[in-house]
């Protein structure tokens, strides 16, 4: 994932000596702006967490990522500010299992993205979770899935190498979108998708067939196939 560049708001925030001591009442700094400094994860940790303080309540989208972000980080954070519906801590080599223990009961989006974490770590997920990325766990395997919050919609489970197709059949039924791309599973599991699937994302599954697509879900609306050698020559007309 590409570094995100200083923004000229960061730089003044950098400039500054102490984030918690900058007034309430300061032009520099409104509260949007501020927001989504914390929203993109454009702050070193420390700057973070007092602005998070000073937020509170208000703040609904967090980032965290990097080594810094440890559980005791990601803790404090979210103690102040318990309202976050969409939290990505992606890229945080040092955040465990433990960590999501944490959690905001409320929080509907979530990206664990190349983490380390194992099955045990979808245990605490909220069961209100809507959307769910887990790109690049490579820890994780196909016994988590029966873990997995019953409402969620969005599931992004690509680079997870082992998942095998027995997984797919013990999705969420309620699922409209699914990323497995660059994952190992064949044709047998096409059988078993949810049948409320719109967006099926399959780019990089090489152990695909040219059969497969007489098998889709009935109401897919959107599919990606990129990269897969034995699905030649594709036809739109032969879609669900």
């Amino acid at each position: 994932m590409k570094p995100i560049s200083s923004s000229p708001l960061q730089e003044n925030l950098d400039s500054s000596l102490e984030l918690k001591a900058l007034p309430q009442s300061s032009h520099l700094f409104h509260h949007k702006e501020l927001a989504d400094l914390l929203k993109k994860g454009e702050l070193p940790i420390g700057q973070a967490l007092e602005l998070a303080k000073q937020l509170g309540l208000s703040l609904n989208e967090l980032t965290l990522r990097g080594p810094e972000v440890t559980n005791q980080v990601l803790e404090d954070m979210l103690h102040a500010c318990p309202n976050i519906q969409e939290l990505d801590i992606s890229w945080c080599p040092n955040l465990t299992d433990a960590a999501l223990s944490k959690l905001p009961k409320d929080l509907k989006i979530l990206d664990l993205s190349y983490n380390k974490i194992t099955n045990a770590a979808i245990d605490h997920l909220p069961q209100g979770l809507q959307t769910l990325i887990l790109i690049g766990c490579k820890n994780l395997t196909d016994t988590m899935i029966n873990k997995l919050p019953s409402g969620l919609q969005n599931l992004d489970l690509s680079e997870c190498h082992l998942l095998t197709n027995a997984a797919i059949g013990l999705l969420p039924q309620g699922l409209i979108s699914l990323d497995v791309s660059y994952t190992h599973i064949t044709d047998e599991m096409i059988d078993t998708l949810p049948k409320c699937l719109r967006s099926l994302n399959l780019c990089g599954c090489r152990h695909l067939t040219g059969m497969t697509l007489n098998k889709l879900p009935k109401g897919l609306l959107h599919l990606s196939v990129c990269d897969c050698p034995n699905l030649i020559d594709i036809a739109i007309d032969r879609l669900p």
